[in-house]
């Protein structure tokens, strides 16, 4: 499943994708994916904009090899894709697939948290704490937050992010990774695509990535994750960014 997950996306983006976040750190640190992980990361950076026929047909190809898709969308636009195995697929992974554009000298994908920050650290939209890659408490509002989420992964329900902000509900992030981290990429483990210089760039989201940390909270933690705003995703979405 991974070459012909890794056929597609060559085709139809070329050398500019690769593994990426925690997925990375585990091939590169420990020779194999996260025990923790349950989800592939996958970015991809694109020469156009959001609707372009390449990204639907690569999404499509994908589905077809027995798929569920759900969409991150941003107004009209979709900047990230879930792909979830239907269970005949035999295959264990679920994983995202996050596209980045270029502005000025770095390369951009806006994210959209349910955590909410308050002063004793960082909260779930429901109130629950998360720590590391758990959350934990307050009952029946855990639920219903758990509910969702399955119901958007598992039957394919777009997620109009932009609403559940003005709804009051979670933060709005850039994710970004300045140009001169990301200059050539090269097949890896299990036939996927990774960063050539994998060490700068980890470095620059986890600080020393060698040593592995217990309590890990991505919008504290993060090095590729900066705050922004509703509007900055506005301008950022409308605007014709074409990678030279």
């Amino acid at each position: 499943m991974y070459s012909k997950i890794a056929s597609i996306l060559e085709a139809h983006f070329e050398n500019n994708w690769f593994l990426d976040s925690g997925s990375l750190l585990g091939v590169v640190r420990d020779g194999k994916f996260l025990a923790s992980d349950k989800g592939i990361d996958i970015s991809a950076v694109i020469h156009e904009n959001y609707d372009s026929v390449n990204i639907r047909e690569a999404v499509d190809e994908i589905e077809k090899l027995g798929f569920i898709v759900s969409r991150y969308k941003w107004g009209c636009n979709c900047y990230k894709y879930c792909f979830v195995p239907k269970r005949r697929t035999g295959f264990d992974y679920a994983f995202d697939l996050h596209l980045f554009k270029k502005q000025g000298d770095t390369y951009f994908c806006p994210q959209v948290s349910f955590i909410k920050e308050k002063n004793s650290g960082p909260f779930a939209s429901f109130r629950s704490v998360r720590k590391g890659n758990s959350i934990h408490g307050n009952g029946w509002k855990r639920h219903i937050a758990s509910i969702y989420r399955y119901q958007f992964k598992y039957f394919g329900q777009p997620m109009q992010m932009k609403h559940i902000f003005e709804k009051g509900i979670g933060q709005t992030f850039f994710w970004y990774i300045p140009q001169e981290l990301l200059r050539e990429t090269e097949f890896g483990e299990y036939g996927l695509r990774k960063m050539s210089n994998c060490s700068d760039y980890l470095h620059f989201r986890y600080g020393d990535w060698r040593i592995p940390v217990k309590d890990w909270v991505t919008l504290r933690d993060d090095g590729g994750i900066k705050k922004c705003t509703s509007s900055d995703i506005d301008e950022f979405m409308i605007s014709e960014i074409i990678m030279k």
